[in-house]
């Protein structure tokens, strides 16, 4: 098994990369001021779809403190889950949000962006229900990485036995940023392999042998 994955703000940025600073984030449902890990000063942008994006990598994930009340997840820590509007918000109180970045921008609404991508919701429950047989909807982390022709999106989540398992989705994009295909992506082998996309390449891979790749088109 794989042993490892609103936006109004008010922020202090300081000309350091590397620094964590505390984010108000009025948007999102959440239970507590989250948290914002910059782990470089530079910005890195792009446009699509009449959207500004940073470009590169971005995590969601919530504290493992216990639960303090409250849950709405399946495990007995904090996880990221989204509630009935379709945001992301903790699993029950006693949880803080983090939010990494590999560029920051305080004018570009990393939510917004965020929530234009179809994040796959109802295709990785029916994934985890084909093959696991749960039927889940909480996660340990989330990491996406926004490219101008394509996104992807990394589930890291927690099975009843405790066991983590990740799996990726992509969402490919025109020249001219239109939606184009949509992948789930799924390695599977004893070597704790997980799932890689080269954006070189725009090829996804499994991490080390024996793996076995599936690649499924969604609609």
């Amino acid at each position: 098994m794989k042993n490892l994955f609103c936006f109004f703000i008010t922020i202090c940025l300081i000309l350091l990369s590397c620094n964590t600073e505390e984010l108000n984030l009025n948007e999102v449902d959440t239970k507590k001021a989250q948290r914002v890990d910059l782990r470089s000063s530079d910005s890195n942008e792009f446009e699509r779809g009449g959207i500004s994006y940073l470009q590169g990598g971005i995590g969601v994930s919530c504290t493992t403190n216990p639960c303090e009340g409250n849950n709405t997840g399946h495990t007995d820590h904090c996880q990221v889950r989204s509630n009935m509007n379709g945001r992301f918000e903790c699993t029950c109180s006693g949880c803080n949000m983090t939010v990494t970045f590999d560029s920051y921008n305080s004018e570009i609404d990393v939510w917004r962006q965020i929530y234009s991508e179809d994040l796959h919701l109802e295709d990785f429950a029916t994934f985890t229900r084909r093959k696991h047989g749960e039927t889940l909807s909480s996660f340990n982390r989330i990491d996406f990485n926004f490219q101008p022709n394509v996104t992807t999106i990394i589930y890291t989540y927690e099975l009843s036995d405790g066991s983590e398992e990740t799996v990726m989705y992509s969402n490919t994009y025109t020249s001219a940023g239109l939606a184009d295909k949509k992948y789930e992506i799924d390695c599977s082998g004893s070597c704790g392999c997980r799932e890689i996309f080269d954006f070189n390449t725009n090829r996804a891979e499994c991490s080390c042998d024996p793996c076995t790749l599936t690649v499924t088109e969604k609609d």
